[in-house]
């Protein structure tokens, strides 16, 4: 038996020379390790995908494509620019969502909840558009959102600060000032004076910018305090003796034309003046 196997040429004797150096580097040694090698090439083979050629129709990429789905699920093919339902599924397979109202976004603390869900609605809409995943909206998301909210915070703390030093400007006659500058509004406004004051400069936090009130406080001083009537050109005032006399007595008799810490003392003052001149010229006149 042993003679038998000696006298047997070897896999390399029955080869040409040509094939040693492959065989030896892929371990083959005799002629079992080569059918099991080519077995289990057979093997791979027969389970291969065939990649469709250039001139391929749609039918065999959709095959080609189900296929691959089917032994790689998480391996997508790149679509092309017109393939609209390859584009959903790439991005699908990203972690696109469905729908707009499918992103997950989070509660950003210190945010005012109106103000968060306009940013969530607004960011939902616009990142489906645009082909965004998930992860990447709620990035976006909570850039966005945490900006707006230190704005806004930071907005608030300045307008406090300037309202506080307003406050020590007036002194005493703060609050008096700010009700005539609300009151200024509400004059020139009409019907809908007090709606507008309450929410379009309540609501955009206006009616507590130092500026703005110190800027209607100011109109408000040129106007009589108890109505909040502009005063009249000096072409409409009354040219009797008695009604100037009546003005300048109603005038006087406002406390405010005494009281030097009122907000209303000096137009009133000047108002009389205006008014003292007036009649000089009436009577002279007359």
């Amino acid at each position: 038996m042993s003679d038998d196997n000696e006298n047997t040429p070897s896999l390399y004797e029955l080869l040409p020379e040509q094939y040693h150096k492959p065989l030896q580097d892929a371990g083959i040694k005799d002629a079992e390790s080569l059918a099991k090698n080519w077995a289990d090439a057979q093997s791979a083979l027969g389970g291969s995908l065939r990649i469709p050629g250039a001139d391929a129709g749609d039918e065999a990429w959709q095959a080609f494509d189900a296929k691959l789905q089917e032994r790689v699920p998480n391996l997508v093919r790149m679509p092309g620019e017109d393939d609209a339902e390859g584009r959903a599924r790439l991005y699908a397979a990203l972690g696109k969502p469905e729908a707009p109202d499918k992103y997950q976004f989070s509660v950003v603390e210190g945010l005012d909840e109106g103000t968060g869900k306009q940013i969530t609605d607004w960011l939902a809409k616009v990142s489906h558009e645009a082909d965004l995943t998930n992860e990447q909206a709620r990035r976006v998301h909570l850039a966005i959102a945490e900006s707006t909210r230190d704005n806004t915070q930071a907005y608030q703390t300045a307008i406090e600060e300037r309202n506080e030093a307003l406050r020590k400007e007036w002194g005493q006659s703060y609050d008096q000032r700010i009700a005539m500058a609300e009151n200024v509004l509400k004059r020139f406004a009409g019907e809908e004076g007090a709606a507008f004051v309450a929410d379009e400069l309540g609501q955009s936090g206006l009616m507590k910018n130092p500026t703005l009130l110190k800027t209607l406080a100011k109109i408000a001083e040129g106007m009589d305090e108890d109505s909040l009537v502009v005063n009249p050109d000096r072409s409409r005032l009354p040219s009797s003796v008695a009604d100037l006399e009546m003005q300048i007595a109603e005038a006087r008799a406002n406390p405010a034309y005494t009281d030097t810490n009122s907000p209303m003392h000096k137009a009133l003052v000047e108002k009389v003046e205006r008014l003292y001149t007036e009649l000089a010229a009436s009577r002279a006149a007359a």
